[in-house]
């Protein structure tokens, strides 16, 4: 970048709305693959949450590696919300 003061104001705000853009892209894309569930656990989960025997042996302070609990969960899977 230089030395800031000689450059021209507007181009110094493009260059920094260019990196807070790409952060932004960056961030949502790795948001996205923590909330992602592959279609095998999808089901698995779905069968728990419709049944209320397989529910009640659920612990409910459960969470994912990625920290999800189970009213994420739920709410991943359309149960319930």
């Amino acid at each position: 970048m230089g030395n800031y003061k000689s450059r021209p104001t507007q181009t110094c705000t493009d260059e920094w709305k260019k990196k807070v853009s790409e952060s932004y892209s960056v961030i949502i894309e790795r948001l996205e693959d923590d909330l992602r569930i592959k279609d095998s656990e999808l089901i698995d989960l779905k069968q728990v949450f419709s049944s209320d025997e397989a529910f009640q042996k659920v612990n409910l302070n459960y969470r994912t590696e990625s920290g999800l609990s189970l009213l994420h969960l739920c709410c991943m899977c359309g149960v319930f919300c």
